[in-house]
């Protein structure tokens, strides 16, 4: 007989919630999910067992459908909830929401001189880095003081979401700002030397905010610490007019999400068109074309001719 006020057979009792989100949680840590990433669908998946009943994929449905907020958000809601159904033996048919698209900033480059100019020195190698590199903060936050050549110049950005590493060169200040940001941090070989991306978006926003009131100017305050990598990618682009190693530049999969900082590009009539060589051969095929040599940049030789 069952003694009154007794807790349940164990066999009978439901996993709290905070438990089952912790064990969803920890079950991506083990296949290897990133720190970044398992933040966001933590907070997503607590939201929701606060919301309403994270066991019952119906009303979740109708939650997630109920929420004031961009079809973007929605996606990203029901992929960290298609993660617990999974792996807590629940089923559910997964809604679709079509993600929006968000307009490409890019920063004027006088206003990136800004901000690295009023940043302190750790934040100012940062953000510098981030121009130089065109670089995702998952992937910066991820780099290592094995992954730098302190005597070339280069860092050798891990890979992430899909794209291959790859190796960007910085530029001789920037290089300098590294040096003394690696001193002054006794960081060991193996060890990150910089901060989450999580820890330096905050940090650019707080940074950036007071840039901005200082000089009365708001639309410094409309720049994300992203923003700077669609700064590098407008201006590879720029330089080269070649889409295909600004895509690889960029590590992007696909190159239609290169195509979309063709049209922020305006080149004159009387322009030159540009291309890259990385081998003997290339350049001695661009040459036999007409194109001149110009200078080396990042690795590759430059070449262009007239329209």
């Amino acid at each position: 007989m069952e003694v009154a006020g007794s807790n349940p057979a164990p066999s009978t009792m439901r996993e709290p919630r905070p438990s089952r989100v912790f064990s969803t949680i920890w079950e991506l840590k083990k296949n290897g999910r990133a720190e970044s990433t398992l933040a966001g669908l933590a907070k997503r998946l607590r939201m929701i067992a606060k919301d309403t009943d994270i066991d019952d994929p119906e009303r979740v449905k109708e939650y997630i459908a109920a929420k004031q907020t961009s079809n973007t958000y929605k996606e990203g809601l029901v992929q960290a909830y298609d993660h617990y159904v999974r792996l807590n033996g629940l089923r559910w048919q997964k809604p679709v929401y079509a993600r929006e698209e968000n307009a490409i900033k890019v920063p004027t480059s006088e206003n990136v001189e800004k901000l690295i100019a009023y940043a302190g020195p750790k934040y100012s190698t940062i953000i510098s880095v981030f121009r130089d590199t065109g670089a995702r903060p998952c992937e910066l936050e991820r780099v290592r003081l094995k992954d730098i050549d302190l005597e070339q110049g280069i860092i050798y950005l891990p890979s992430r979401k899909g794209s291959k590493g790859r190796p960007k060169k910085l530029k001789p200040q920037t290089l300098a700002m590294l040096k003394a940001y690696i001193n002054r941090g006794c960081f060991n070989f193996d060890q990150p030397i910089f901060p989450s991306g999580k820890m330096m978006g905050h940090a650019f926003r707080r940074q950036r905010n007071r840039l901005a009131r200082k000089i009365g100017d708001p639309a410094i305050r409309t720049i994300r610490l992203y923003d700077l990598r669609h700064y590098y990618a407008t201006m590879l682009y720029l330089r080269t007019k070649d889409i295909v190693y600004t895509q690889q530049e960029m590590g992007h999969r696909r190159l239609t999400n290169t195509l979309k900082y063709v049209h922020l590009v305006n080149f004159k009539e009387d322009e030159w068109t540009s291309k890259v060589a990385r081998t003997l051969n290339e350049a001695c095929s661009l040459i036999d074309a007409g194109f001149e040599y110009v200078t080396d940049m990042e690795g590759v030789k430059i070449f262009r001719k007239r329209k």
